[in-house]
């Protein structure tokens, strides 16, 4: 995900909010831009629960692999069911490999887990210099968030910038401080309890930021763009 491309504007043309071009052309090939589904969660949380269950029976090594099959086996489900993203779906597919195969290799999970809180972090770091850019991450992803297609004026406001900024900024600084909080862990802690905590206090941490931060996006933009006009 680090170097994600942030140029270009918000497509306005379209007035249909269901379709993918809410987004613009080049964001729309780089970004998730579908709503999620219970493939998509079923495909997040079966690596975790496997290696859990894999690590407890046959130790950590049978745990990476069974774990990072089980990451394959998802990312390719993604891409057979018209849900890819590109160029990223196949670098997060390698990603996926190369972790698994350090971790087996090396025999340990800090390097295995070490891997995914630094790869987080990189991302992190990339998404907050997009803040100070004229064109935020979060820009691509507010229409989706209004769920209506937003008006040339709106997005060109300085305040469509500024809440973009925001919450990209929110989001990216979050990030690395609980990826920080991650690595401390790591190094005190067993796989077990690191993937436990990880996933019991890190990630809906995550989760509630991205809810308040989206409550908050939604709130601000919609008071600039203002009721709906229904079709006549």
């Amino acid at each position: 995900m680090a170097g994600i491309p942030v140029s270009g504007r918000v497509s306005v043309q379209d007035t249909d909010p269901r379709k993918p071009s809410m987004v613009d052309s080049t964001a729309a090939r780089i970004l998730p831009t579908r709503q999620p589904s219970l493939t998509n969660l079923v495909g997040s949380v079966a690596p975790v629960a496997v290696f859990l269950l894999a690590d407890m029976a046959w130790g950590l090594v049978p745990g990476v692999l069974a774990s990072t099959a089980a990451a394959v086996v998802a990312a390719l489900a993604r891409l057979r069911g018209g849900r890819g993203v590109g160029w990223l779906s196949l670098a997060l597919l390698g990603y996926v490999l190369i972790r698994g195969a350090a971790g087996a290799l090396t025999g340990s999970h800090h390097v295995f887990f070490g891997i995914s809180v630094a790869a987080s972090m990189a991302v992190a770091a990339a998404v907050l210099a997009t803040a100070f850019t004229t064109t935020p991450l979060a820009s691509h992803l507010l229409p989706l968030l209004v769920g209506r297609r937003l008006r040339p004026d709106t997005v060109t406001h300085p305040t469509y910038r500024r809440v973009s900024a925001q919450v990209t900024a929110i989001w990216a600084a979050s990030e690395m401080a609980v990826s920080g909080g991650e690595a401390w862990h790591l190094w005190h802690a067993g796989a077990v309890e690191f993937v436990a905590t990880r996933a019991f206090l890190g990630w809906p941490t995550m989760a509630a930021i991205i809810f308040v931060c989206a409550f908050y996006a939604r709130f601000r933009i919609e008071l600039l763009q203002g009721p709906s006009t229904p079709p006549g």
